[in-house]
């Protein structure tokens, strides 16, 4: 009511965000400030929300897009996860901005309730839509990593299997196959490398966007086998010719 004239304040007016009881945010005699946004004979609806930035608003007048913000976790998709920032402001973290490695599991790795860093993408004011990014505030290990088929590069052990051996090679993750691991097929692989070894091993894939680098021992020692035997032909044949021309001067 004021002066002479009354008009109705609805709940869903007084905020932006969800009332369930009047009684918990207004009492009578409180004093408002209000908006007419209806008027029918001498009825009046009124709205406080209606003078208030609605909750995107507000969030978009705080933070512009590359700024870090946490957000909790409050819904899961086939195609990333919902996150509120801010009560009743809510992003989408697609599966592809969640990690720089592709085979990274984000379903796996997050649940709701969780609360995470992140930095926004975009803001999309007329639909109220925000992207953000977990993995444009990671450091990247593969972004200056330049190799090429058939470099031969030394990598630390840090696991062996059945199916292979699992090395790090200036902070990346690669594995060579077991049937890589050496030329020799009676060797045990697991006899044979111990986490910690520091070998060398030739590139044979390497995938800087699908962080996947893949090497082999076998190629590599059996190129160096090749190697040696040539040059043993090669010795062999100079040999040869020296006998031939000590049978010839005999002769002479």
């Amino acid at each position: 009511k004021f002066n002479h004239v009354s008009g109705m304040l609805r709940i869903s007016q007084v905020s932006h965000h969800r009332i369930d009881k009047i009684d918990d945010v207004l009492k009578k005699g409180d004093k408002v400030t209000v908006k007419v946004i209806k008027k029918e004979g001498n009825r009046l609806d009124l709205s406080i929300k209606a003078l208030l930035p609605t909750p995107f608003a507000q969030f978009k007048s705080e933070h512009k897009v590359g700024d870090r913000v946490k957000g909790v976790v409050v819904s899961k998709l086939p195609f990333g996860v919902i996150l509120e920032m801010a009560k009743d402001v809510k992003g989408l973290l697609h599966k592809n901005e969640y990690s720089w490695n592709p085979k990274d599991n984000f379903d796996a790795y997050l649940k709701i309730g969780d609360e995470i860093e992140v930095a926004i993408l975009s803001i999309d004011s007329k639909n109220e839509k925000i992207s953000l990014s977990k993995r444009a505030i990671e450091y990247n290990p593969w972004s200056k990593l330049n190799l090429r088929l058939g470099e031969v590069i030394q990598v630390r052990v840090e696991k062996v299997t059945n199916d292979g051996i699992f090395i790090s090679y200036e902070s990346v993750d690669g594995f060579i196959p077991a049937k890589e691991a050496h030329n020799d097929p009676k060797v045990n692989i697991a006899d044979h490398y111990q986490v910690g070894d520091v070998v060398e091993a030739k590139v044979i894939e390497f995938d800087k966007e699908g962080w996947n680098l893949k090497l082999s021992v076998k190629k590599l020692l059996d190129q160096r086998e090749r190697a040696e035997y040539e040059k043993y032909l090669g010795d062999q044949e100079e040999e040869t010719i020296k006998l031939g021309d000590l049978i010839d001067l005999e002769k002479k």
